[in-house]
């Protein structure tokens, strides 16, 4: 691979180390030296930033919470998730991974209080969840004392939905889809 990209760089015109960078991605990734324009460097499409990476899946998505107990109880007593793992990362951040019924991907919990206080921002991000009824899940919410902050609201592709509120304030979406509906 760095012969291929030292070639670049030196046939006729001086490429920056972006370009070089770029080139040994577009290596590693299969394609062909020919695929790159040598007269024209990487090509309009590395030189505008819409270069692709071919990520291969979501593995988790992590959420700083204040109160870790709190946030894993909620989690599992009124969701229904999984912990997986509870473990000290090298900086001394306390984490959980939560397993997620039918999904490969984790959430997980992040509780560090030498950063500060976390601070949610409203409508900036929630979790949605597939339930089978939502009649039924609002009705496991009342008897939990969960209260319902939002719907519940159909769309326009027949999804019933209902937003909650996790520890520190993220929100939680719980759909009901029909059958067939792709998204939403």
């Amino acid at each position: 691979m760095y012969a291929n990209a030292k070639s670049l760089a030196i046939q006729g015109k001086a490429l920056t180390t972006v370009e070089v960078l770029s080139a040994c991605c577009f290596l590693l990734e299969g394609k062909r030296s020919s695929t790159i324009d040598h007269n024209q460097g990487i090509g309009k499409d590395f030189e505008k930033g819409r270069v692709t990476m071919n990520v291969k899946k979501l593995l988790h998505t992590r959420m700083r919470v204040s109160d870790m107990d709190q946030t894993i109880a909620f989690y599992q007593d009124v969701l229904g998730l999984e912990v997986l793992e509870r473990k000290v990362s090298p900086r001394g951040s306390h984490l959980a991974f939560l397993a997620v019924p039918n999904s490969e991907e984790l959430i997980e919990l992040c509780s560090f209080p030498a950063s500060g206080p976390v601070i949610v921002q409203e409508d900036l991000v929630h979790l949605a969840f597939e339930v089978d009824n939502l009649d039924r899940t609002i009705d496991e919410l009342n008897a939990k004392n969960v209260p319902i902050t939002d719907g519940p609201t159909q769309s326009s592709s027949g999804s019933r939905f209902i937003f909650i509120d996790a520890p520190d304030g993220y929100e939680v979406e719980l759909i009901e889809r029909p059958p067939g509906t792709a998204i939403v």
